[in-house]
């Protein structure tokens, strides 16, 4: 507490605020008199023992002196069992998404209205770092073409690849493989398909070599970036479902990298979209070409916006899968 007061505030030094601590200590107090703020309790991934680091912050040497604020992601919050056996037991304090009307004082803000944008993104910018990063960059995808959730997502996944570096475990060639491979897993079931953490790790780790430790984090910012949803049971997940076309996308263009320009490509895409008949999720997800455009258009454009190169090797190619989804 005494280094933490000298190292934040600049002022004095340490023997200084020793006497201080200790006179506030001595004096008669009917509330808290410190508050100590812990921002974000997943970015110390491996650290797990924070119920024995505050347990004596609540001994009597402190008499309810100090109240401790903590943020995490829920799903970190459960894997730390809710800092369970700390005592007392920690108040949990949901941070939703924006409700509409804080929505519209967001997009207010920022000189924009919600007829800027379409109702599926609308959903997803009701998550704050999204519709931050959305209003950010609204005009370059507006430009694009593909102002859609799943482009939402992905320039997400690009914005924390660039602020976390080296610190993921993976990188954009590996998140993107990884995220078609779990379309391969819906080819089966949309609806009925849900992952492990152990199953989901294991993908993840499958050719970096890298281990649970490594990549715990990297699998707690896909999972804060919205691609998978925390399922019912415990450590069980499922792909957002509003990013299910992107996913399915990524994995149909992967099917068709190795496939001449005029040869098969109707064959293919046909035997792609078969097994989703009867799936009502799958029908409506894949039917309009557009939630599935970006994840196509990579194919012409590499990582970011596609492509405006008229003379595209891949033009004709993309042209006929939008027109075989239904373009």
């Amino acid at each position: 507490m005494v280094r933490l007061l000298t190292a934040r505030l600049d002022i004095r030094d340490v023997d200084f605020w020793r006497r201080r601590v200790g006179q506030w200590r001595k004096a008669v107090a009917d509330g808290p008199q410190f508050i100590l703020v812990i921002d974000g309790l997943n970015q110390n991934w491996t650290k797990t023992d924070w119920a024995e680091f505050l347990q004596p912050l609540y001994d009597e040497r402190w008499d309810r002196r100090v109240v401790v604020l903590m943020t995490c992601w829920p799903d970190h919050w459960a894997n730390l069992r809710k800092l369970a056996p700390l005592t007392p037991e920690p108040l949990e304090v949901p941070v939703g998404s924006f409700s509409d009307p804080e929505l519209d004082l967001v997009l207010a803000a920022n000189g924009l209205s919600r007829e800027r944008f379409a109702e599926p993104m609308l959903t997803l910018m009701k998550v704050p770092r999204l519709s931050r990063l959305a209003i950010a960059r609204h005009q370059a995808l507006a430009a694009s073409g593909d102002v859609t959730p799943e482009r939402l997502a992905y320039e997400d996944w690009k914005h924390r690849v660039s602020r976390r570096g080296a610190a993921l475990a993976i990188g954009d060639d590996e998140f993107l493989s990884f995220v078609g491979e779990l379309g391969e897993a819906l080819k089966s079931s949309v609806d009925g398909s849900f992952f492990t953490r152990k199953d989901l790790l294991e993908r993840l780790g499958r050719d970096s070599g890298r281990d649970r430790a490594d990549l715990s984090e990297t699998l707690g910012e896909i999972v804060a970036g919205r691609w998978l949803e925390v399922g019912s049971k415990p450590h069980q997940f499922r792909v957002n479902p509003k990013l299910t076309p992107f996913v399915l996308g990524l994995t149909l263009a992967n099917e068709l990298k190795g496939i001449p320009e005029d040869a098969q490509t109707g064959t293919t895409v046909a035997e792609f979209l078969d097994p989703f008949k009867g799936q009502s999720l799958a029908l409506q997800s894949c039917a309009p070409p557009r939630r599935l455009r970006y994840s196509i258009r990579r194919l012409d454009a590499g990582r970011g916006a596609p492509s405006s190169n008229a003379g595209s090797p891949n033009k004709t190619f993309t042209s006929q899968i939008l027109t075989l989804t239904g373009g």
